[in-house]
C-alpha cells in the first residue's frame, strides 16, 4: 500500500503536469532522443506517473498508395494553393527557388514530401470567379513535385468559371472545397448529389440549419467526405487524448479555447492583387 507521502507526492506531480514549462504535456517531453542531466525533474515526472509507454498511444499514419485520383479544387484563395501544395503541386517557378532555397539552408522538407508525399493524385479541374486566382491555380496544377510535371501533363487542369460545371465533369472523381465559409455547406450538398467525393475546409456550416440538410445528403450517400480538422489526428492530440483517459488531470469540468487572428497579416485580410 503506497504511504501517504508518496500520495501526496503523485498528487503534486499530477499538478505538475499542467504547467508548460515542466508537465509531461510538452511534446518536447515525448521526444525518443535521451535528455540531459537538466531534464532530471522531467523524467522523474514521466516516471512516477507511469508515462513511459505514453508513445504507444500515437497510431501512424499508414500509406497505401491507391488508383489514380483525379480532384477538382474550387476556391483559390489563400487555401487553395496551400491545400495543393500539400498534395505535391507548386508552379514550377517556385518550386526550383524553394528547393534551391531549402538545400542551401539543410532543409529537407521539400525533397522528403517528394520521397515519401506522393498520394497519386491529379489535379484536373480549378474554380475561381477571379481570372488571376484561376490562372495561377492552373500553373499550380501544371507540376506535381513527385513526377517534374509528366503526371500533370497526361491529366492537365481544366478551368472552370462555376462549380456546378466543374460538377458535371465526369472525369473529376472528387472536389476540395476551398471557398469562403458561407459557400461550403450547398457546395457540398450539390457535389454529394452529384456524386463526387468532397474534401471540404473548416467551417462545415455557416447557419445552424444547414447542418440538417447536409447530414442528411452526405449519410444518404456511398460518397467518401471529410471535413478539413486534421489537427486532432496529429501525435500531439494523440498523446493528450491517453493523458485525459488515464485521468491524470483529474476531473475535467470546464473547458475554455480561444482563437484570435485579428493581426496585421490576419487571414481576414486579402490582398488580391499587388499589381
Amino acid at each position: 500500500m503506497a504511504s501517504e507521502n508518496d500520495i501526496g507526492r503523485r498528487t503534486m506531480l499530477k499538478a505538475l503536469t499542467g504547467v508548460p514549462v515542466l508537465g509531461a504535456l510538452g511534446i518536447q517531453l515525448f521526444r525518443k532522443a535521451s535528455f540531459d542531466e537538466e531534464h532530471n525533474l522531467q523524467r522523474e515526472i514521466v516516471r512516477e506517473l507511469d508515462l513511459e509507454d505514453l508513445m504507444n498511444a500515437i497510431k501512424p499514419v499508414t500509406h497505401q498508395q491507391g488508383d489514380l485520383l483525379r480532384l477538382g479544387i474550387v476556391g483559390w484563395g489563400i487555401r487553395g494553393p496551400q491545400v495543393a501544395r500539400a498534395l505535391g503541386f507548386i508552379e514550377k517557378t517556385q518550386f526550383d527557388t524553394q528547393l534551391a532555397r531549402q538545400r542551401a539552408q539543410g532543409n529537407p522538407s521539400l525533397e522528403t514530401q517528394m520521397t515519401h508525399g506522393n498520394l497519386n493524385v491529379a489535379i484536373t479541374g480549378v474554380c475561381d470567379v477571379y481570372d488571376s486566382h484561376a490562372e495561377k491555380a492552373l500553373a499550380i496544377a501544371a507540376h506535381d513535385i513527385h513526377s517534374g510535371g509528366e503526371l500533370s501533363a497526361r491529366h492537365p487542369a481544366r478551368r472552370f468559371r462555376h462549380y456546378h460545371e466543374m460538377l458535371a465533369d465526369p472525369s473529376i472523381d472528387g472536389i476540395i472545397i476551398a471557398t469562403p465559409d458561407h459557400h461550403h455547406a450547398q457546395m457540398t450538398i450539390d457535389a454529394i448529389q452529384a456524386g463526387k467525393h468532397v474534401y471540404c475546409e473548416k467551417c462545415l456550416i455557416h447557419r445552424e440549419e444547414e447542418i440538417f440538410s447536409t447530414y442528411e445528403a452526405v449519410t444518404n450517400s456511398d460518397r467518401v467526405f471529410q471535413q478539413g480538422h486534421q489537427y486532432p489526428q496529429t501525435a500531439a492530440f494523440q498523446v493528450a487524448s491517453e493523458i485525459l483517459r488515464r485521468e491524470l488531470l483529474g476531473k475535467i469540468s470546464h473547458v475554455e479555447t480561444t482563437t484570435n487572428r485579428n493581426s496585421p497579416d490576419g487571414a481576414w485580410i486579402r490582398h488580391l492583387d499587388g499589381e
